[in-house]
């Protein structure tokens, strides 16, 4: 009918659906492990054997670990997580590195300001032929307040 009835109807389904009822969904933290329906692996999903071996109320497990273990013997086996649909990576993730951050911090952003890169100096190419008295055989430390008379 196109309405719902408030009572239940007196006469069985003729034919009743041959489709099984989908549960409801079971938030991840709460799934629970099992075989999968080809027995390959463990998983938390939706995927239960349909051979009748396995009862879907009695073969669960709280977690991976114990799955492996009861159904393959090992602690470690192959699994579906239908919780975690993250794909591994080819590569490992670099890492970032992060600044230590500050003890006293400013009381506005900061913004660095770039610097020009550095400018090059072309060799001359016509010396003076004039030199010092007495050249120093490096740079000096600090510049003079007056260039040396010549």
């Amino acid at each position: 009918t196109p309405e719902p009835t408030p009572e239940p109807t007196p006469e069985l389904t003729p034919e009743p659906t041959l489709t099984s009822v989908t549960p409801a969904p079971t938030p991840c933290e709460s799934r629970k492990w099992h075989i999968n329906s080809d027995g390959s692996m463990c998983s938390n999903g939706y995927d239960y054997p349909i051979n009748g071996n396995i009862d879907m109320n009695q073969d669960n497990y709280d977690s991976l670990e114990e799955c492996c273990s009861a159904i393959f013997g090992t602690n470690e086996c192959m699994w579906e997580d239908i919780c975690n649909s993250i794909e591994p990576t080819a590569s490992p993730t670099r890492s970032l590195v992060t600044i230590a951050p500050t003890t006293s911090p400013s009381s506005s952003p900061v913004v660095p300001i770039a610097t020009p890169p550095p400018s090059v100096l072309t060799p001359t190419s016509n010396p003076t032929g004039n030199t010092a008295e007495s050249p120093t055989q490096g740079p000096t430390l600090k510049p003079t307040p007056e260039p040396t008379p010549e």
